[in-house]
């Protein structure tokens, strides 16, 4: 009798250290600077990062948007090369202020895959385990954010390619869904 009650209060005591160790390092990894934040979901080979290279501009200050794209994965990962602005480019922004409300760009990115390379080998790009193809965006406060205030940016990437046009091996295609990276935060400052 006494063995069991050892036995069931060392079982307790395993469960209650993993559960805290477990959500100990949820919550450490929650903690990331706001000017970089990675994908929330997991389970897809890539994740998607967005960084920005201020965290508070002037409404007439140029800025810089850097995303990309990280196999997380532990094999090769096939994309298109191109990371281009717009739904039928891949990449997509979405600006929220400070009460949540959608705020939409004056300019509308429409970047788009000429349907001519989609044939040729030599437009796609094979990430390694821990690697990433990026891209700098430059743009205006006044373009995607209109009037001073506190805005979240979260981009998302769904490829513009068809998996059946690609010829390479764990094509990461437009039918495999969209990634969308974690929030970064804005300060827009009046003149």
């Amino acid at each position: 009798m006494h063995y069991q009650r050892i036995v069931g209060l060392s079982k307790t005591i395993a469960l209650v250290t993993f559960f805290a160790a477990f959500w100990g390092g949820v919550g450490a990894s929650q903690q990331a600077d706001t000017r970089m934040n990675k994908t929330a979901e997991t389970s897809a080979p890539l994740t998607l990062v967005i960084s920005n290279s201020k965290e508070r501009v002037s409404q007439s200050e140029p800025f810089v948007l850097e995303v990309k794209l990280v196999n997380v994965s532990k094999e090769k990962v096939s994309i298109f090369g191109r990371l281009l602005w717009g739904y039928a480019g891949g990449l997509t922004l979405h600006v929220s202020d400070q009460s949540g409300r959608e705020v939409y760009a004056e300019e509308h990115d429409d970047d788009m895959v000429i349907p001519s390379v989609l044939d040729n080998p030599e437009a796609y790009v094979v990430l390694l385990p821990h690697h990433f193809l990026g891209i700098e965006r430059k743009d205006s406060p006044k373009n995607l954010f209109r009037n001073p205030g506190s805005y979240s940016v979260v981009a998302e990437y769904q490829s513009p390619v068809p998996a059946h046009y690609a010829k390479t091996p764990n094509f990461f295609g437009r039918e495999n869904g969209v990634i969308r990276s974690a929030a970064i935060h804005i300060q827009v400052m009046k003149e």
